[in-house]
């Protein structure tokens, strides 16, 4: 008989919480834009496939690392850059196993996402959707379909509520079943083939992407207390400010020094909530921050609140664990 994983519904205020709560995959997630962070995230699995629904309310740069095993097709409810890609609303992406990402989340982003082992995908005959020469690739979905997905993956998320019998054999059985019938059903209606139409990639636009992947694997293989210039990053790139900053822009609708901020902050934010950190000093200069005061203040423009917040939150939640 299959084994049920794991069932969660959650609220993330912190995408290294929500990066923790991922089985399939591993994401390096940076918040972008400012406001209390909401990620909402419900997933079901099983030991050969999971289906999931995710929301976020801010903008997000992400790296994704697939598994090498796994198969990953997410329906676009709302639009998504997948790299180069443009992913518009309503639009189907697969992501193959063992492959490597560049993407960005929008605010009010929606989608449904349905995770499948390798053996699984070709034995229902997903084969071919396994062999994608990029790693990526996205589809047009008829506007129905995409609905239908939709409230599959939500009438799917909401069986172990409703059933109660997540012990009973049958009643586990049934459910991967449905989750194996939505692939085919996926299977026999979409045909990817076709992709849809979004921005053109012009060599200029290429090249700015590949300075923007080249400086951010400067940045995530340089110690998160080393402060970055955008000078130096430059130079080290043997380019300008001002095409370093147009290539961020572009990509991630963000100059390179708010990144870079937003980067630190978000580590001195998981430090204070995971207690690495025991007081708002100490997150600041381990983040290479010397003002306290500047730090704070960018501290509470990007999350919502004071970093001393942060930490008595943290605090009455290990006061609270038995």
């Amino acid at each position: 008989m299959p084994r049920m994983d794991s069932v969660l519904r959650t609220v993330c205020e912190d995408v290294h919480e929500f990066a923790d709560r991922l089985a399939q995959f591993t994401v390096n997630p940076v918040q972008l834009t400012a406001g209390t962070l909401r990620i909402g995230f419900s997933t079901l699995g099983f030991e050969d496939i999971a289906v999931a629904r995710l929301e976020c309310n801010q903008q997000i740069a992400d790296r994704l690392y697939m598994d090498p095993s796994w198969l990953l097709i997410v329906i676009q409810l709302t639009p998504q850059r997948w790299g180069l890609c443009e992913a518009p609303p309503y639009s189907l992406t697969l992501i193959a196993p063992g492959s490597d990402h560049r993407n960005l989340v929008f605010r009010g982003f929606r989608c449904v996402e349905v995770a499948v082992r390798v053996d699984l995908a070709e034995s229902i005959g997903l084969g071919s959707w396994l062999q994608l020469g990029h790693g990526q690739a996205t589809f047009n979905l008829p506007l129905e379909a995409a609905r239908i997905g939709e409230r599959w993956v939500t009438q799917l998320l909401q069986r172990p509520e409703t059933d109660g019998l997540l012990r009973i054999d049958n009643a586990t059985a049934a459910i991967r079943e449905g989750c194996v019938d939505f692939l085919r059903w996926l299977r026999e209606t979409v045909q990817p083939s076709v992709p849809p139409e979004g921005v053109r990639n012009t060599r200029l636009r290429i090249q700015r992407f590949e300075l923007l992947q080249s400086a951010l694997q400067i940045i995530d293989n340089t110690p998160i207390d080393h402060t970055h210039s955008v000078t130096e990053l430059a130079r080290v790139l043997g380019t300008t400010r001002r095409t370093l900053l147009t290539a961020f822009v572009d990509a991630l609708g963000t100059p390179p020094s708010r990144y870079l901020l937003a980067r630190r902050l978000q580590s001195a934010r998981h430090s204070l909530r995971s207690g690495e950190s025991l007081s708002v000093t100490d997150a600041a200069l381990d983040q290479g921050f010397e003002h306290i005061s500047r730090f704070s203040h960018h501290y509470r423009t990007l999350f919502g609140e004071l970093p001393s917040h942060t930490l008595q939150r943290a605090s009455r939640i290990t006061d609270c664990k038995p």
